[in-house]
This record gives C-alpha cells, sequence and structure tokens, in this order.
C-alpha cells in the first residue's frame, strides 16, 4: 500500500486508507478495557480513568509534540513511529498488568497523535489540486475502519480474546516498518519523495 509511489494521487488516497488502521485500533482499545475490566477489577471509573488520560494525551500531544516533533522529524518519520508505538501498545496491552494500563494507553495514545495530522498533512501534500477527493477517500477510509474494525474485531475475539489484539498491533508494526523501508530506499536512491 506504501510502496506506491509518493509522488502519485494514489498515494495520498493509499495514506487515506491507513486511517483506517488508525479507527480499528481505536475499536480494539476500547473493546479490550471493556472486556478486561474485570481481569484488571477495573470498574466504570477506572475505564473512564483510562479513556481520559488516552484523549488528554491525543490532544496535547497532537498539537504540542508534533508541532515541537516537525522541526525535528519529516511527517512519514512521525507516521512511521505513530504505527510502531500504536502496534507495539495493542501486541502488548492484552497481557499488561493493571498498574501498567495507563503506560500502554498512553503509548497507544501518543502513537495515534502522531499519526493523524501527519497523515492530512502527507494527503494534503501529495494531493495537489485533488485534495477535496483524497480527503474524500481518506475520510471514506476511516468510516470503513470504523465499521470493519468491529466486525472483524468482534469475529476475531470469539476466536480468542487476544487475537484482534495481537493481529492488528502486528499489523500496525508491519506498516509502520514498510514505510520505513520504503522511505529509506527512496532516499538511498536519491528521490527522498517526503521532501
Amino acid at each position: 500500500m506504501i510502496a506506491v509511489g509518493w509522488r502519485t494521487e494514489r498515494s495520498a488516497s493509499a495514506l487515506g486508507s491507513l486511517q483506517a488502521d488508525n479507527s480499528v485500533s481505536q475499536y480494539l482499545r476500547e473493546l479490550l478495557l471493556y472486556t478486561r475490566r474485570s481481569a484488571w477489577d477495573y470498574g466504570p471509573v477506572q475505564v473512564g480513568v483510562v479513556f481520559m488520560v488516552c484523549g488528554l494525551v491525543m490532544s496535547v500531544f497532537q498539537y504540542l509534540a508534533v508541532r515541537f516533533l516537525s522541526k525535528l522529524l519529516q511527517p512519514l518519520h512521525q507516521i512511521v513511529i505513530g504505527f510502531m508505538l500504536m502496534g507495539v501498545g495493542l501486541l502488548i496491552l492484552p497481557f499488561v498488568q493493571p498498574a501498567l494500563v495507563l503506560l500502554v494507553v498512553g503509548e497507544i495514545g501518543f502513537g495515534m497523535a502522531l499519526v493523524s495530522p501527519n497523515l492530512a498533512a502527507q494527503i494534503s501534500r501529495l494531493a495537489g489540486n485533488r485534495q477535496g477527493e483524497s480527503f474524500g477517500w481518506q475520510s471514506a477510509a476511516e468510516s470503513t475502519g470504523q465499521v470493519a474494525g468491529p466486525l472483524v474485531g468482534s469475529l476475531l475475539f470469539s476466536l480468542y480474546a487476544r487475537l484482534p489484539y495481537v493481529l492488528a498491533g502486528a499489523f500496525l508494526v508491519g506498516v509502520g516498518a514498510s514505510a520505513a523501508l520504503t522511505k529509506s530506499t527512496k532516499v538511498r536512491g536519491g528521490r527522498n519523495a517526503d521532501g
């Protein structure tokens, strides 16, 4: 998906489809917190605190970290880091002890804070005069992820409770690694397409 070439208009749409991955990871985080709350001895207040921490991390770091990191890292690098953080967080979340839940959910929130604004920036930059169409594809991909996430996640969850998290986490790590490898290949080839 990422290796289609960053300079084409389809690349902007491909980046938009990554937003679906982001939506799936949001659903899985919510499902896990709902289903694991008894194993962690979490009541409604503790689950609410976890969601509050995730929301705060996302909103604060979408502004502060991305603004600061944009001076140090290109958007694609931030996307790679974000997908890796989300993937690793989802991989380990079903296995963590209650004391570490906030830390891991914060890690996932930080990854999401890096991915969302940088995907939008990349789509805007790559779309050229077709920004409306590209953002439409991004919105469609995000909506698809919000519908497909619960369907696929629930099916996998019914097979084995940890399966959706392990698969989604591995997939997100793979997406991040693929983007990193694509980027490093293009830089070595003398065509730094990320700007």
